[in-house]
């Protein structure tokens, strides 16, 4: 009797989970989408390299605080699903109004809307999932998001034939359209948790009490000062590495190729990032993940054919998704109980918010004075520096 018991309740839990699955799948496609041809877009526009650099980059100090505003939001008020549904119809209206600009002042409150919108889509959906897999099977954390890496090898390759073919204005369109979806899956999505709804009236002050000892938890400020040199490294090359690609002689078409060698190196990790946690913890994940940038930011630092850029994209799997799941189980083991999203909107904040604004602003000086060789060098050196800085630190993960 016990045994089909949990396997009811198993099949409860999968089906669950088929929502915020095909979430991810929207989000990812709709950063895919839109997300490599801003500098492009920026760029046909006339606007100078450190300009672009500046409209790259505030957006993502915006999502610095937009991602903690939001997520701190949903938890003191549970109301989680109502205010991701919010926050992703203003970033398709928010998107729709960046393609009406046409210069650098318009322009840069529009994108940084549209940053501050989409800053909570997924840490609120990384804590609703989280939830529902329970502490027994949180490391298969990583499987959940299989499908957003199917949808960057889809949307890619798409969306820049379509681009080629139409123009850049096609990639907004395609986001907004993915966006959309999101929505739709999102309504779907369990995420005011019966734990969280059913607190006392006294939440609040429990709520402050408990930010306290988030914020000020030491291993959390390492950790996240870790993230950012990582991600800042590896910003600037998210961001600058199809300006460089097409400054060595990519064709638009051939760009899109690169997200769909990124979902080949990116699912088997993901698939099997459920062992991986359990073998290295997230100590060895996040090795991994700081070495395998390095890796990739002096290829693309000394690469001198497009094709050698895509082939390298294979790492991504572990560069990127190894340090960010190795900081959503991070940041879920450190967050006192009910602030399950808001120690995922810190880690969010600082892994898309300020290591971006990092990456772009320095990204965008050092490409317009010594181009796009020199930046990747450079940058392959900040990430080697974060390898050291986490293996002088000797604390069990």
């Amino acid at each position: 009797m016990i045994r089909p018991f949990i396997l009811q309740k198993y099949a409860s839990i999968e089906k669950k989970l088929l929502a915020p699955k095909l979430f991810y799948f929207a989000i990812a496609g709709a950063i895919t989408s839109v997300g490599p041809f801003f500098a492009l877009f920026f760029q046909q526009l006339g606007i100078p390299s450190p300009q672009i650099g500046i409209l790259a980059g505030v957006p993502s100090l915006i999502t610095l605080f937009g991602a903690s505003l939001w997520t701190g939001a949903a938890d003191f008020t549970h109301r989680h699903k109502r205010i991701l549904l919010i926050t992703l119809v203003g970033s398709v209206i928010s998107l729709w109004l960046v393609l009406q600009g046409a210069v650098f002042w318009v322009l840069l409150p529009l994108v940084c809307l549209y940053s501050f919108f989409l800053a909570p889509a997924q840490p609120l959906a990384d804590n609703a999932v989280l939830h529902l897999l329970g502490s027994n099977r949180k490391h298969e954390f990583g499987r959940q998001r299989i499908l957003g890496s199917f949808a960057a090898g889809i949307a890619g390759p798409l969306v820049s034939i379509l681009v080629s073919w139409t123009g850049i204005r096609a990639a907004f369109y395609c986001a907004m359209a993915f966006l959309g979806l999101g929505a739709g899956f999102a309504s779907r999505m369990e995420m005011d948790l019966p734990e969280e709804t059913t607190a006392d009236p006294g939440k609040s002050t429990s709520y402050w009490n408990s930010l306290k000892i988030l914020v000020r938890d030491p291993r959390l400020a390492f950790f996240l000062l870790i993230v950012m040199l990582g991600m800042t490294a590896r910003s600037a090359s998210i961001i600058y590495i199809y300006v460089h690609m097409s400054a060595i002689g990519a064709p638009k078409a051939i760009l899109g190729l690169t997200m769909a060698v990124l979902t080949v190196g990116e699912v088997p990790f993901l698939f099997y990032s459920d062992r991986l946690l359990k073998r290295w913890g997230t100590r060895g994940v996040m090795v991994a993940s700081l070495l395998c940038s390095s890796i990739m930011l002096f290829t693309f630092a000394w690469m001198r054919s497009p094709w050698l850029g895509i082939a390298v994209y294979l790492l991504h799997g572990v560069s990127y998704s190894g340090m960010w799941l190795a900081g959503v189980a991070f940041v879920s083991r450190l967050a006192p109980p009910g602030l399950g999203a808001t120690a995922q909107g810190l880690f969010n904040a600082v892994f898309n918010g300020l290591a971006f604004f990092g990456g772009s602003i320095f990204g965008g000086l050092l490409y317009d004075r010594y181009g796009g060789a020199k930046l990747f060098f450079w940058c392959g050196l900040l990430a080697l520096l974060a390898l050291f800085l986490f293996l002088l630190n000797r604390s069990k993960d």
